[in-house]
């Protein structure tokens, strides 16, 4: 259980589309995977992501064993190496931009980090069952953070008007509509606790919610965009 927390908390630091990655440097690197505008990545810093990556996908049942077990650990691989260049790309925006994390605010993270265990025994456990030092933990925090100010910085709260919010809400209310009645044709008359599945408030109570949901996918679709920019006028070499 403690294993799995401070996994889980590492990998919600930021927006689900970047993973943490180690950048302390360590008695062994391992090879050059890839130089970004001239900045070396290293093996161990994708194998960081790589194995955090394959114990996300254990977590949700999926094996890594058989016939078929290299290719996937050979997709995710590609994969985190994506991640990594993209995160060197944000990190190096973020000093360009005046944006990197604060001393404070990673302190403040990494308290918090810490409050989710009880004890601290149980949070000293985590980092050594995850092989981690608290130095590591503090790195990925930072780069987290920096990541997390570069995007607060260039795309901001996206503001949601209240005509957006109702369409949403009469589009979202049809849709269970639809659903409640297909069911209908199927099974005939429904029993009370199937009829409370497809209650829908009334607007004036999940508004906020919908505010919210709108405004984040909009802001993480103008990331996404930006991010795209940002890679493509970077100098990106990779290395088998």
């Amino acid at each position: 259980m403690v294993l799995r927390s401070l996994r889980v908390l590492l990998t919600i630091l930021i927006f689900t589309f970047v993973i943490a990655a180690c950048a302390e440097q360590e008695e062994d690197l391992g090879d050059v995977v890839a130089v970004v505008n001239g900045e070396e990545v290293y093996e161990s810093s994708l194998n960081r992501v790589l194995d955090d990556m394959i114990f996300m996908y254990q977590q949700q049942g999926i094996s890594f064993e058989g016939d078929e077990a290299e290719m996937m650990i050979s997709m995710l691989r590609e994969q985190a190496l994506n991640q990594l260049i993209q995160q060197t790309v944000m990190i190096q925006k973020a000093k360009a931009y005046n944006v990197l994390a604060t001393d404070q605010e990673v302190l403040e993270e990494l308290n918090r980090v810490k409050n989710q265990f009880e004890t601290d025994a149980m949070y000293q456990e985590a980092l050594i069952m995850n092989s981690l030092t608290e130095k590591q933990l503090k790195a990925s925090i930072f780069d987290n953070l920096s990541m997390r100010n570069l995007i607060e910085s260039e795309v901001g709260e996206i503001p949601v008007t209240a005509e957006e919010i109702e369409a949403y809400y009469n589009e979202y209310k049809a849709e269970i509509e639809k659903q409640r009645a297909a069911l209908i044709d199927e099974e005939g008359e429904l029993t009370e606790a199937q009829e409370a599945q497809f209650s829908v408030p009334d607007l004036a109570e999940i508004k906020d919610d919908i505010r919210a949901f709108l405004s984040e996918q909009e802001q993480q679709r103008l990331t996404q965009k930006l991010i795209e920019q940002w890679l493509e006028e970077s100098t990106i070499e990779r290395f088998n």
